[in-house]
C-alpha cells in the first residue's frame, strides 16, 4: 500500500535497558524513503541472515529462529495493519528480494572463504530467483 510509512523500524538487538529505561540503539541508518530497504533490513535481523543457515539467528538474536520467524509475521502483519493478503504477500516478495541482493554481496564485502560463500550465495540467488519473476516494483 503506497500510504505505508516506514521510519521507526528495529529489531530486539537495538534495544538496550539501562536502570529502569529502554533505549533504542544503532540509529545511524534511521532515514525517510521507501519502506521496503528499512523492512528488508529488520527482516534479515529475524529471518534474512538464516536462508543459509537457521542457526545464524539463533546466534545473533539470542532466542530460536522459529521465534524470531514468528516475530517477523507478526511484525509484517502489524505494519500492514488493514491490507490483505495479497498485499501483504507481495510486499514480502519486495522484502524478499532486497533482501537477498543486500545479502549477496555481505560475503564479498568481508572477504569470505570461498568454500563458506558459496553456501550463502546459492541461498540468496535461489530466493532471488524465486522472487524476481513476481517483483514488477520496490515501491511499497
Amino acid at each position: 500500500s503506497s500510504d505505508v510509512c516506514s521510519s521507526d523500524l528495529y529489531h530486539t538487538k537495538n534495544l538496550e535497558l539501562q536502570g529502569d529505561e529502554v533505549l533504542l540503539i544503532d540509529m545511524d541508518t534511521l532515514s525517510r524513503g521507501n519502506p521496503v530497504f528499512d523492512l528488508a533490513a529488520t527482516y534479515n535481523a529475524y529471518v534474512g541472515f538464516g536462508a543459509a543457515d537457521p542457526m545464524s539467528i539463533d546466534r545473533f538474536m539470542g532466542i530460536p529462529h522459529e521465534q524470531t520467524a514468528y516475530l517477523w509475521d507478526l511484525i509484517i502483519h502489524r505494519y500492514f495493519d488493514g491490507c490483505d493478503e495479497d498485499e501483504v504477500r507481495a510486499a514480502q516478495d519486495k522484502i524478499r528480494l532486497v533482501s537477498a541482493v543486500r545479502l549477496m554481496g555481505r560475503p564479498l564485502r568481508r572477504n569470505t572463504p570461498a568454500e563458506k560463500a558459496k553456501p550463502l550465495l546459492d541461498a540468496y540467488g535461489a530466493i532471488i530467483d524465486q522472487t524476481l519473476p513476481r517483483v514488477e516494483s520496490l515501491a511499497i
